[in-house]
């Protein structure tokens, strides 16, 4: 049981190096994060997690966004959402190594635009939000204890129709 536990912690740590290495951290690129703050329209879509079986490193959650199903989001809606993913201290400052042992199905993901600047962000597990700001590959986790809850609440008041909530 030991060895099973070292395996899927080292497989955790692997796969989260390998998202990182070819995409950067949002919290590095400073436009992205003025992106969110200021985008004039924010819209936002069901993303289903694909579990998947990856050779050498167990199994893998895949995001894919359902780009066909965009909903531009109401004022108060995106003013709570920029001020929650526009803000540099709720994101981690590490790399994040969590585990999530339970895999939900659905998840959400957010388009922010202003002028030419373009952010596809897609919630995946646990705090974890990874896409592209103008094509660059990104990615990084919300703080576990205060953004993360946050974005929770955010997705069970604004997002009930993504997550196929009455």
């Amino acid at each position: 049981m030991r060895s099973f536990v070292l395996f899927a912690f080292l497989a955790a740590i692997n796969s989260a190096a390998a998202e990182t290495q070819d995409s950067r951290a949002i919290v590095d690129i400073p436009e992205a994060l003025r992106l969110i703050r200021t985008a004039s329209e924010v819209d936002v879509f069901p993303v289903a997690l694909i579990k998947k079986r990856v050779p050498n490193d167990g199994s893998s959650i895949t995001p894919r966004g359902d780009y066909s199903h965009l909903r531009r989001l109401d004022a108060p809606a995106s003013r709570k959402l920029q001020q929650l993913l526009g803000k540099e201290s709720n994101w981690l400052h590490a790399n994040d190594s969590t585990i999530s042992v339970d895999t939900p199905s659905k998840s959400v993901g957010f388009i922010f635009r202003k002028g030419r600047d373009k952010l596809v962000l897609l919630h995946s597990l646990g705090a974890r939000l990874r896409g592209t700001f103008n094509t660059q590959g990104v990615g990084g986790s919300l703080e576990f204890d205060k953004a993360d809850p946050q974005l929770d609440k955010w997705m069970k008041e604004f997002a009930k129709p993504e997550l196929g909530i009455k």
